[in-house]
């Protein structure tokens, strides 16, 4: 097996971390109709443009 370092291995599990969060929400808006994601991103907008700006 290959000898990684700690840093790399964080790495890696934070890539892997990232893509299942990202994958799950790409699933639930697939799955939402248009409407619903249209509601959706209008509502979860401001709260983005407020961690965003800070």
């Amino acid at each position: 097996m290959l000898k990684l370092s700690h840093y790399t291995k964080r790495a890696i599990l934070g890539g892997v971390f990232a893509a299942i969060i990202t994958g799950t929400g790409a699933f639930l808006l697939g799955n939402l109709s248009g409407y619903e994601a249209r509601e959706l991103l209008s509502s979860s907008l401001p709260g983005i443009n407020t961690l965003c700006n800070t």
